[in-house]
């Protein structure tokens, strides 16, 4: 539980992997006649609405914890059930960078909501059933907190209920820097799309 207080502890590094894999030759076939209904997209469309939440310090690990706060609307096209790439924005409350920019005696802040990060990002989800695997890239359109960079990127996994509710688990990160590990939960909406006549 200690990882998920301080995640930004170490060397964060970016690694670009690869790999074969070598099918043996089989005269039985596998039939799979049970497909998990979250393995298959409900539309090629839909908005997924989350929010979840994180601790955060500042300075030393074992120093103060604040809470850290996200919200998001994301816009995805499923591409052959396995793949969706989408787009969406992002609102942030970070205490801790509040507690920052209070102590910075060049930022004056008329109110805490000056402190509210909005960003807008690209995203690109891997599926295995109804697991995802996200990765997301975006930039801070309105931020007060200034920290090497506006930058932001995110990983981590969903998983997909029947009832397109969605429980997520995921790295925040400030560009390479790591912010905090998040926990919460969303909804996916289907969008019908128009059936050419």
């Amino acid at each position: 539980m200690h990882l998920t207080k301080v995640p930004n502890l170490g060397v964060n590094m970016v690694t670009l992997n690869s790999g074969l894999v070598f099918k043996l030759p089989c005269k039985q076939k596998t039939i799979i006649d049970k497909v998990d209904s979250s393995s298959k997209a409900v539309s090629k469309h839909e908005l997924l609405f989350w929010a979840a939440f994180g601790l955060n310090e500042v300075g030393m690990p074992e120093g103060k914890k604040y809470l850290a706060q996200s919200y998001s609307a994301t816009y995805y096209f499923n591409k052959k059930n396995r793949n969706k790439f989408g787009a969406g924005i992002d609102v942030y409350y970070n205490a801790a960078n509040l507690a920052q920019l209070k102590a910075d005696t060049t930022v004056h802040l008329s109110s805490n909501l000056q402190n509210i990060q909005v960003g807008v990002k690209l995203a690109y989800a891997y599926n295995i059933g109804r697991l995802s695997l996200p990765v997301e890239l975006g930039y801070h359109v309105i931020s007060k907190f200034v920290d090497g960079s506006q930058f932001f990127s995110r990983i981590g996994m969903r998983y997909y209920f029947k009832n397109n509710v969605v429980a997520i688990i995921s790295l925040k990160t400030q560009w390479a820097v790591a912010n905090y590990i998040e926990f919460g939960a969303g909804y996916r909406l289907p969008l019908k799309t128009k059936i050419k006549t």
